[in-house]
């Protein structure tokens, strides 16, 4: 007859064999849905750009803007949160591609998932090491990263917003 610990080595790895396959389905079950969401950035106005002297003398931009989405379609039962993020992004001289995170959130509810942010200045600033962002064209572009309780994070993008930026001091 088995001990007591054979059967509940048995018992366990049983369960967590179980638990492995249900873990795999649940993450089957959404990990091909797509659901369409269309956030828009809008009315993107610079309202402050100066030499920012005590940093070497960077660029820094102070940028307000309309920001309205709704990602309620992208929340299922597999959806723990989501973490949203507005990046600016341009060419320098220096640098084939700058990319600089101006905004973030995190949503942990359907109902949280739909706003329409009127007015809102960037988070965290708008930086260029080199003195480079006077005249350059400016792709603003919405992430949102799906963080499921089961399987592996996908990151999806909206549309581009071009902006260009004036081209001295404001």
């Amino acid at each position: 007859m088995h001990s007591y610990w054979t059967r509940s080595n048995n018992v366990f790895f049983f369960g967590l064999a179980i638990l492995s396959i249900a873990s795999v389905l649940v993450n089957l079950s959404t990990t091909y849905v797509l659901p369409e969401a269309k956030p828009e950035i809008n009315r993107l106005q610079v309202n402050e750009m100066r030499r920012f002297a005590p940093f070497r003398g960077q660029d820094k931009a102070i940028v307000s803007y309309n920001l309205d989405f709704d990602l309620q379609s992208v929340f299922n039962w597999n959806v723990k949160q989501l973490f949203v993020f507005l990046v600016a992004e341009y060419q320098s001289n220096s640098n084939d591609i700058n990319q600089v995170v101006v905004y973030d959130q995190i949503i942990q509810e359907k109902a949280n998932a739909k706003q329409n942010l009127q007015g809102i200045f960037n988070k965290y600033p708008l930086v260029d090491e080199k003195m480079e962002l006077r005249d350059a064209e400016v792709n603003f572009k919405l992430y949102w990263d799906v963080m499921p309780y089961v399987g592996g994070l996908s990151l999806r993008n909206s549309d581009t917003t071009t902006y260009h930026m004036p081209d001295s001091y404001v």
